[in-house]
Parts: structure tokens; sequence; C-alpha cells
């Protein structure tokens, strides 16, 4: 076997930047390659060129160079803030405002009386809701309702009050007013009681209306009730013994469906403490074979007045 021609007899004087190509040229061969193999020449240089042989390693490559990632500095445990303490929340102080005063009404006095039947004291309670009712009522000049200002009950021994009601100005007046109405009325007392009239009042004096008969003037016999005659007709009535110093007149009225106002009445002039009226012809105003009703009006002086409870309905024949 003859012995393989040596390379170097046949290649042209080696030159320095050759080799340094060479070099640079094997640097990419080996990036490029995925595995250690040689790398041969093209094959043009295969048909009767020389082949150059080359070892896959570079020169002064011995790890020591490899390219490292520097090391990552170690993350400092983070440092826990203290906690700060809630400082307590203070309250605003709240000074309460004092209660004001109540303003103190003036003392006006009172009005007070006292109601009997047939000199009997009115049992208590009578003025409550439900029963016959005690209104204190304020006029204004001659004007015969007035309003209700207030209302009383009835205590011991028949007696009512009334205790600062407002003081009067002028050209009023208080009366007191008993109402024992058909609806709720206890038919042996009279529907109306008035009070004698208190024009001056406001003063811190006390207002005594003394001791007032509440007891009925009860009618009939004659004539019943709608029981018709023709004139002159006799009209009877029980008097109060117990007052035998009051009056009486005797009143007639159109419209005797107000039994409880009875407006509009014709009364007869005093007739005394007596028990009958006899009626000769109409009054005027009035007339034959038309329907009325006709009452009793009590007048007891300083005591004041009122009207029996019932009206009796009646007729004049022709």
């Amino acid at each position: 076997m003859s012995k393989p021609t040596d390379v170097r007899s046949i290649l042209p004087t080696p030159r320095p930047w050759l080799y340094a190509g060479v070099t640079l040229l094997a640097s990419l061969v080996l990036v490029a390659s995925s595995g250690p193999r040689l790398w041969a020449a093209p094959a043009a240089q295969q048909q009767g060129e020389a082949t150059l042989y080359l070892p896959m390693t570079l020169r002064n490559a011995d790890g020591s160079q490899t390219y490292k990632p520097p090391a990552k500095s170690p993350t400092p445990a983070p440092t826990a803030t203290p906690t700060r303490e809630a400082s307590p929340t203070v309250m605003p102080t709240f000074t309460p405002e004092p209660t004001p005063t109540p303003t103190q009404l003036a003392e006006t006095g009172t009005i007070h009386g006292r109601y009997v039947v047939e000199d009997e004291p009115l049992l208590p309670g009578f003025g409550a809701p439900g029963f016959p009712q005690i209104e204190l009522r304020l006029l204004e000049g001659t004007e015969l309702e007035g309003i209700k200002v207030a209302n009383a009950i009835v205590g011991e021994d028949g007696r009512f009050e009334f205790v600062n009601p407002p003081a009067l100005g002028g050209n009023q007046s208080y009366q007191v007013w008993w109402l024992n109405d058909s609806l709720l009325g206890v038919e042996t007392w009279v529907a109306r009681w008035f009070s004698r009239k208190i024009i001056d009042f406001g003063d811190g004096e006390d207002v005594d209306l003394g001791t007032m008969e509440i007891g009925d003037v009860r009618l009939g016999p004659s004539p019943g009730n709608d029981i018709h005659y023709s004139l002159p007709t006799t009209y009877e009535w029980h008097p109060r013994d117990s007052r035998p110093d009051e009056i009486y007149k005797w009143a007639l009225y159109e419209s005797c469906l107000e039994d409880d106002r009875r407006t509009g009445a014709y009364f007869t002039p005093s007739l005394g403490h007596v028990d009958t009226y006899i009626l000769g012809g109409p009054p005027r105003g009035f007339r034959i074979n038309e329907k009325y009703c006709w009452y009793v009006w009590i007048d007891d002086a300083e005591f004041g007045t009122g009207w029996s409870f019932y009206r009796w309905k009646t007729l004049w024949l022709p």
C-alpha cells in the first residue's frame, strides 16, 4: 500500500490571513451544527482536489470562557412596618340646652256654681260625655248662642267650677249652660238652664253663680200633646214648688223640629208663679188650623232662666 500524500506538500505557502479565515469559518460551522461532525468541502473540491478535514474544536475554548448569566441578587425580605394603633375617637362634648320654663298663665279666677233637683244636690259625674253637659259660653255683644270655651263635671254636693278661663274683653260676657237635650236628656230635668251673665271677669276673683234648680216644669194635663181645640184654649203646667219666687211665660214657636233651640219663639208677658194661661186668639204671625209647639219659659231672677223639657204640639180648630 502506498503512503498517503502529505497534504502540506500540495498546498500553497500558508499565509496568516488564510488561517484566520479558516478559524472563523470553523467557528461558524460549529455554531450551526447540532452534533460533533467534520465539515466537508464543497462537492467541486471533491472531484480531483485535496480534501481538508478540520476538527470541530476551537482553540483555547476550554470551558472557562463559557458565558454564564450574572447571579441574581437575593430579594431582600420585606421589612414589616409596625402597625400604628388607632387613636381613640374623641366624641364631641354635648351640652344640653336648658329647658325653657313654661310661661305661667296669669290666674284669672274661678267661675263656680251648684245644681240641685227639688233642692237635692245633683249626683257627681254629670257633664261627662254621654250625659247632659255643663258648658261655659263666651258671648259677644247681644248674641244668644256664643261659643263653647270649656266644659265642667259635677263633683260633690252638686258643685261645678271653671278654673282660670280667659279674661273677658270689651263687649264680652260669660254664661254657663245646662244642656239636657232630647236625645240624651232626662225628662225630670229642664231642657235648658242659662246662668246669669258674667260681664266682668279676669282679675283673679271668684264668681259664684249660686244654687240653680234644674227640676222640670211639667206640662199638662190640658191640652194634651197634639190634641186640638178651638179658641179660647187653656194651657196648664206644674210650677216648681221649690222656687215660689220664679215667674213663668207661655211660649209658642213655629218649627217643632227645633226641639233643642226653639228659635223665633213668641213669649207672653210675665205671668207670675202661676200654673195656667188662657189663649183667646192666635198671636201675631200665627194662624188658625196650623200646627205649632208650646212650652213654658222659666225666669228665676238672679239664678238664671230656662225652659221645660217637653214642648207639646198644638193646633187651633176653626
